[in-house]
Formats: C-alpha cells, structure tokens, sequence
C-alpha cells in the first residue's frame, strides 16, 4: 500500500513537471534586436557619430547583424568611416551592406560614422541605416531605421503640430514644407500660398493651370520628421476646398525611410486613404473640415507629403488646404487609415459625455439613432470608457456598430491578442457581438458587406447586469494571415428595456507582444516586466531620454529632466535641476513610458545610482501609479512613493555616488507606472540630481 501511494505520488509530480514545463514553453522569450534611437547628425568634420544597437537580453551566443544602407540622398558610403565598438574598421560590401555583431553575454553594440569629406555639404545629406538581418536572434518590429543627417541638424517636428499658412509669403512654400517636381514635370506651377483661405486667410493651393505647357507630378513634403514615438493618440485634420475643377489628383502620404532629400519615389510611402476618402469633390468651392485617426503612425517617426498629379497648364483642378492640424485626437468620428497591427485605447481622451472615441466611427442600422454607442465615466474606478445602451430616447431597436477606422494586417502573423475588459450595470435585452470584415471599406453602412462573429471572445462576455468587471484575454487564430476591420455591434435592445455595457482598456495585438493569451499561456497581460538604460544613447544635453515621458505641473517647463555628461566616470545620465531660466518652481515628472506587468512577481528590484552635485531646495521622489493613463499629467492619477527606494537616496550636495540596489516586495502582484518626480526647487535655488544606469528586474533575473 505504502509503495502504491509513493509510485501515484511520484507520477503525480512527473505530470504536473510535465505540465509546468509545457507551460513555461509557451511563454515568449524571443531574443529580439533593434536599434536604440531614431536619428543623428553630423554638423562638424570632427564630429564621430555613435549608432547603438541593443538586444532585448543578453545573448546566449553571437548574434551577426547584417546593416543596409539604405538611401544617401547625394551622400556616398565611401566618404565616410565606419568602425565597430572595438574600434576595428568596418568596410561596406559592394552592396553597401555593414555587417557587426553583439558578443555571446552582452546585451548591446554599436558602430560609429565619421566623414571624411574636405568639407561639411551645406545642403540635406544623409543616409539611412536599416536592420536588414541578424542571426541567432529575430528583428524587433519596431525601431529598425536610423536617420543620419550630413550638413543639417537632425530634429523632428513637434507632435503637436498646427500650421495656418499665415506667414506664407504669396507663391511661395511654408518653411515647414517644400515642394519636389518629378523628373520631366511641368516646374512652373504646382504648389504656392495664396490669399483663398477660409475666412479669406492664406492657403496652400495646388493648381497646374497656365504657364509651361505639360503635366505636373508635385509633391510637398515637411522638411522633417514628425515624432510620434511617444505618443498615445493623434490625428491630422485640415480644412481643405476645391474651387476649380478640372484634371488633377491629390494625395496625403507619409513614409518612414525617406531621408528627407533627394526624389521622394525611391522611398516607400503610404496613402492616408481614408482622408482622402473624405475630400470634397472638385470644383465643389466650399471649405470643409477633414480628418482621421493617426494611430497606424504610433510609435513611429515619418515624413508627411502631399502629392499632386495629373494636372496640366489647360486643364486642371485646384485643391486649397488650410489650418493643417497634426495632435492630438479629438472625439467624434472620424474614419482611420490603417493596415497596422495593433491598437490600443484607455478612452480617458474621450472626455464628452455620449461622444465616440477617437478611433473609432458609429454606424447606425435602423431608425433609432439617439441612443447606443458613447463615452461615460462608466470604467474601472471611475474611469472613463466607452459604454453602449438604447434607454430612453426615440422609440424603436438599436442596431449600433462601433467600428475601428483602422484596418488590421494580420497577413504575418498567425494569431492576434484581444486584450480588453467589460462590465454590465442593467439586464434586459441586447447584446454585444465582436465581429471581423473583410470586405467593409472603411466607411459607410456595415450592412453591405460581410461580417463574422467572434465566438471565442462573445463566448466569454459577462452575463446582462452581472455587475463584475471580466477580462477578455483571448489569442484569436481565426484572424491570422486576414486584412480586416473589427467591430463591437450593440444589437436587441429598444427604448424601453435595454441591458447596457461599458468596454474599458482595449488593446489588440501580436501576440508576441502583448503579453496576453489564453488560460494555459502563462503569459504576461499587461506591459513589460524588465527596464534598464544607461542613458549612453541620449548624445544630446537637455533632451529626455529614449523610453521616458517628461511632465510638467507648474508654469515653469524650460528645466527639469534632461541628458547630460555627468554620469559615472563623465558618462551620460539624466539630470534634474531647475536652477536659472523662467521663475517658478519645479514639479516635472520623468515617467518610464511602458507600463510593467509585476503581477507574476512577488518582487521587482530596481538597481540605479544616483548623485547630488548641488545642495539647495528640490528633491527626487521615486513613485508607481496603478491608475495612471499612460500620457498627459500625473497628477490625474494616484501615486505611491517607494519611501525603500527613496530613504536610500543621498544628501543633497553629498557629491558622491549612491548605489540603489532594493527589491521592492510592494510591487509585486501589481501593473504600474514608474516615475521619477523632482519638486521644490525654483530657478533660483536648485539642488541637482544624476542618475545613472538604470535597471528594473524581477529579481531571480539576477
């Protein structure tokens, strides 16, 4: 008997090892290589610029990168010297490829480009690297391009961006802007600013008509990149008219590898088709205000064109655009381009009660329109989120669909992660059905086209009235290797008797990096579980460093967190003193811009140092939020200070290096935001602060 019972045990155990180990299988561990910042530049003939690259862990054995160059808009490889990080030089292949490599152990590289021109090119210059392919690891599928400016000041144009034309002399381009006629084009008419705004204001008029004969192909590019790397939710709006009609296209583009000079046609652009969707037909003469979601453009840095076609001196339309607006998007419906993989929203953007988010159109299938999908602060603790009821209001059953404006490519991938949560206050009928299209255009009634239920997430909703927050964490294999657009139809209830539902933190994804699946995946669900930089890649002094937002909550915003050389040994760290500028004093908050996931933990050990160079007033708090938005103030959100982390701190003006090495056992179980808060000091009383090389791990990482 005793025997008997020690062989069940000892299967038992070999089962669930079995089981445990299956388990462990399935979570993604991939080791994945990118590069660290986005762009650089050479201005001086002594100036060496530094290219890093990481890896997203250390490497078990050596990982061979194979580097393109991609473009050199008038620039020449053979002008420059490139060298690895051990100072050996790097000779381009005859395809111009660099091919270096991170050693076995090691969890980053680089390479560095030095000219060797007599002279600095006083025009755009530059070339653009692309990881093309790595062995022993697999690409990021982000941050696979560097921009390197020759002759010109890298930078990017604000995200939050408005252009009115006003200080657009006649004929001419803006200065944000300018204009390239293709090859054998007609040059003499295309783009100019003329007094035929809204409001009799300036525009941007294209017109081919009279002048040289031929056909025009003119594109108006911006003269650099804007910057969406950090941001949450954007849009591009423009008041646009057309007062002749005639021949002539025009389109919206934007592209990721144009290098910012040269022929435009050798990058790869993409059509923002559904705002062209929405132009006004020609020679229409009445303003009209356009727009569509960003939010395929997230994360990314591009270059914005507007390309007219197709014109001639005898026979042309003419298209006059106004108030171009690149920012933040605003509620209401307006229908997105798309063709991403992902998508994301928190809905705290959507502040009017009843309004549809950003993101998303509403389409209405009966004659009941007043009542179904709108934003309310229906979410989890209060927050906001989109909810869907037919109560009240006109008589008669809600048909309402609330549909993504973008369009998914899920052609690469073999599976795709709804990550999102759902409550319902009042029973009665109605329900909620995700669906998929792969036919639906983007705009206009769903009723036309195709439409397929998704069992596996309606499958798992919360009963009407339930009054429970449940998490859909589903990975949908159904939608791999399919284009389509997705929707959430509210379908069966009426004035009289409607149950109602609030949807809160949707996301969707690769699975490979959202963290989400199903029971048996073992995966993480919301964010990332590990963080660390040693701030070597942030070159430029007072810039915030890659991976981080900065925020300021006082009028004084000209000082707070910035990169300089006062790190460990001279090396860069990030910095934070309010000493001189504007008067005021400081509140400025550097938050690590990816949420982390410690809900597998049962403790998170952070690991940085820190220096106070300068005593005075002001003082660095370490604090996590549970609640925080991702974007906009902290101070909307509730903070904790980490008083383990923060009792470790030095002195101000100790002038010595500090090591902070504590694991935190209060963050473990939790999904946070981290943020570093320098308050109290003013322009003129500041103490200083650097910190350096910093790492946030579980702990048995170590």
């Amino acid at each position: 008997m005793k025997l008997k019972n020690i062989s069940f045990l000892l299967l038992s155990f070999l089962l669930l090892f079995t089981a445990c180990k299956e388990d462990e299988t399935k979570v993604d561990n991939t080791l994945r290589v990118a590069f660290k910042e986005f762009n650089g530049s050479i201005t001086d003939l002594s100036e060496v610029q530094q290219v890093n690259i990481v890896a997203s862990k250390a490497a078990e054995s050596e990982i061979v990168i194979q580097i393109d160059v991609l473009q050199d808009c008038g620039g020449d490889v053979s002008d420059y010297i490139f060298k690895a990080k051990d100072g050996s030089e790097i000779t381009p292949s005859a395809e111009g490829k660099l091919t270096l490599s991170i050693p076995s152990g090691e969890k980053s590289t680089y390479f560095t480009v030095q000219s060797e021109k007599d002279e600095i090119p006083a025009g755009a210059e530059g070339m653009i690297f692309n990881l093309a392919e790595v062995e022993n690891a697999a690409l990021n599928d982000t941050h696979l391009n560097f921009e390197l400016r020759i002759g010109t000041e890298a930078g990017f144009i604000g995200a939050d961006y408005v252009q009115d034309f006003e200080n657009c002399a006649n004929s001419s381009t803006s200065a944000d802007f300018y204009t390239y006629h293709a090859e054998g084009s007609k040059t003499d008419r295309s783009w100019g600013c003329r007094a035929v705004g809204n409001a009799s204001t300036t525009a941007m008029v294209a017109n081919a008509f009279g002048g040289d004969a031929g056909t025009v192909d003119a594109w108006l590019i911006s003269t650099k990149k804007f910057d969406f790397t950090t941001a949450t939710e954007k849009a591009i709006t423009m008041e646009i008219q057309s007062s002749f009609s005639g021949n002539g296209e025009l389109e919206v583009l934007w592209s990721e590898d144009f290098c910012g000079a040269g022929n435009p046609s050798v990058a790869n652009w993409v059509n923002l088709s559904a705002l062209e969707s929405q132009f006004p037909a020609k020679g229409s003469k009445e303003y009209t205000t356009i727009s569509t979601n960003l939010s395929q453009l997230l994360g990314k840095t591009f270059y914005l064109a507007f390309r007219f076609t197709g014109a001639s001196a005898d026979n042309s339309v003419s298209y006059e655009i106004d108030n171009l607006k690149l920012g933040k998007a605003e509620d209401g419906g307006d229908n997105g381009d798309g063709d991403g993989t992902s998508f994301s929203t928190k809905f705290e953007e959507c502040t009017e009660d009843f309004s549809i988010p950003s993101g998303f159109i509403e389409e209405f299938l009966t004659a009941k329109t007043d009542r179904g999908w709108g934003c309310r602060s229906f979410g989890i603790d209060d927050s906001r989120a989109v909810q869907a009821s037919a109560f009240g209001g006109d008589a008669g059953e809600d048909n309402a669909w609330l549909i993504i404006d973008q369009s998914f490519d899920f052609s690469e991938l073999t599976s795709v992660n709804f990550l999102f949560s759902i409550y319902s206050n009042f029973s009665g009928p109605g329900e909620v059905i995700v669906q998929y299209s792969e036919n639906y255009s983007g705009s206009g009634s769903p009723e036309s086209v195709t439409w397929t239920a998704i069992d596996q997430i309606n499958s798992k909703m919360p009963a009407a009235g339930s009054k429970e927050w449940v998490e859909i964490n589903e990975n949908v294999d159904e939608l791999g290797g399919k284009t389509v657009y997705i929707a959430f139809q509210f379908v069966g209830a009426n004035n009289e008797a409607s149950s109602s539902w609030a949807i809160d933190d949707l996301a969707i994804n690769d699975p490979d990096f959202s963290g989400g699946g199903d029971d048996n995946d073992g995966g993480s669900t919301d964010g990332i579980t590990e963080f660390d930089t040693d701030f070597e890649g942030c070159t430029a002094d007072f810039a915030t460093p890659a991976g981080f937002i900065e925020v300021f909550e006082t009028a004084k915003t000209d000082r707070g967190w910035g990169c300089r050389s006062f790190g460990l040994e001279d090396s860069r760290a990030v910095q934070a003193s309010a000493f001189g500028g504007e008067e005021g004093e400081d509140n400025t908050w550097l938050i690590i811009e990816d949420k982390f996931d410690f809900t597998g933990l049962s403790n998170v050990n952070f690991l940085f140092s820190a220096y106070s160079n300068f005593d005075g007033p002001g003082e660095v708090i370490v604090q996590y939020s549970t609640n925080y938005s991702g974007s906009g103030s902290p101070s909307a959100a509730s903070w904790t200070a980490i008083s383990q982390i923060n009792s470790k701190m030095p002195a101000p003006g100790s002038k010595e290096w500090v090591a902070i090495n504590e694991d935190v056992a209060e963050l473990g179980g939790k999904s946070v935001y981290i943020a570093f808060q320098f308050v109290g000091a003013n322009n003129g009383a500041s103490s200083s602060w650097a910190i350096d090389n910093l790492a946030i791990n579980n702990p048995s990482a170590f």
